[in-house]
């Protein structure tokens, strides 16, 4: 793992375009927890042993990227983050993650190993992408929602529905709430 402070710090497996800007610190990590697999059966061979990830890290022109990013090198193919994408503070995108142009990347929002996201779509707070999940061009996801299928172009991934019990006067009174 590689954190950095400085654009010169910046480590040589990490390819960047123009205009990139960051805010300190970033983590541009070497390794995620993948592990070798027997490919018939697709269980872990005992001891566990680490997989490589001797891929890049991909990041396009006119990024900018929050503080207390993590970035995955890949293990089957380059980390690819897209041109115009802006991610802010605490995301993390693993292992061989592909991120389409111009796409926001909102608060501790979570792209887990081989997920793909297409163009123009935006990740709310506190959004999850499964593994090896494609979400479209021009998506919507919500704040909270965990992406578990692929999703087509143009659609919308939302969270549960809030409940409403009560206002806060009924609440504060001591009576029963009735549903």
């Amino acid at each position: 793992m590689v954190v950095v402070f400085k654009k010169e710090d910046i480590p040589d497996w990490v390819k960047v375009g123009k205009n990139f800007t960051f805010k300190p610190p970033i983590c541009f990590g070497e390794w995620s927890l993948t592990f070798n697999r027997d490919l018939e059966t697709n269980k872990f061979y005992y001891p566990l042993v680490q997989r490589d990830h001797p891929y890049d890290i991909v990041i396009g022109d006119d990024v900018q990227i929050g503080s207390f990013v993590n970035i995955d090198r890949g293990s089957v193919r380059d980390t690819t983050i897209g041109n115009g994408v802006k991610v802010d503070s605490s995301v993390n995108i693993a292992h061989n993650a592909i991120i389409g142009d111009d796409r926001i990347l909102i608060l501790r929002c979570v792209l887990l190993g081989s997920s793909e996201v297409g163009s123009k779509c935006y990740i709310g707070c506190n959004s999850v992408i499964i593994e090896h999940i494609k979400v479209g061009n021009n998506c919507f996801v919500e704040a909270g929602a965990i992406v578990n299928r692929s999703m087509p172009d143009n659609t919308r991934a939302k969270t549960y529905k809030t409940r409403i019990v009560g206002d806060r006067e009924h609440l504060n009174s001591g009576k029963k709430v009735k549903w």
